[in-house]
């Protein structure tokens, strides 16, 4: 899988599981272990597991190899100070990526309630709003 497809996934799953728990916390509030036994949740399990099967170790650490290698590109050997304001923006974007990508909740990756509440509450307002300029970098 390429980088861009592994980036994505964790996306698309990190938004799946975040619309699922808030139409489960509608009526109030919900942990994220009840969570994992409720409809909303039964209703994406298999999107999920899917998704999950695509974040393999060998894949983050594929994807993890590549922003960083782009990071190193995006450099040619200069300080990040250096660096036009266009191409500060996207090695910041990469710099983020690569942040979530090191993370052991990403290596533990698992149908869980501790990770899921990572996915949503770090990782996603973090990958959200840099996974354009990081897919278009990884392309």
């Amino acid at each position: 899988m390429s980088a861009v497809d592994t980036v994505e996934a964790l996306l698309n799953l990190g938004i799946t599981v975040k619309d699922a728990y808030t139409k489960a916390s509608a009526s109030g509030s919900i942990s994220w272990t009840a969570f994992l036994t409720s409809p909303a949740f039964a209703n994406i399990a298999g999107d999920v597991t899917s998704l999950l099967g695509k974040l393999g170790s060998n894949d983050v650490s594929a994807a993890l190899a590549a922003v960083q290698t782009k990071k190193q590109s995006l450099l040619s050997g200069q300080p990040v100070a250096a660096l036009s304001s266009d191409k500060l923006t996207q090695y910041f974007a990469l710099l983020n990526a690569e942040g979530i990508l090191v993370t052991q909740e990403l290596k533990d990756a698992s149908a869980s309630s501790g990770f899921f509440e990572w996915l949503v509450n770090t990782a996603l307002p973090t990958l959200a709003p840099i996974v354009k300029v990081v897919a278009t970098l990884l392309v």
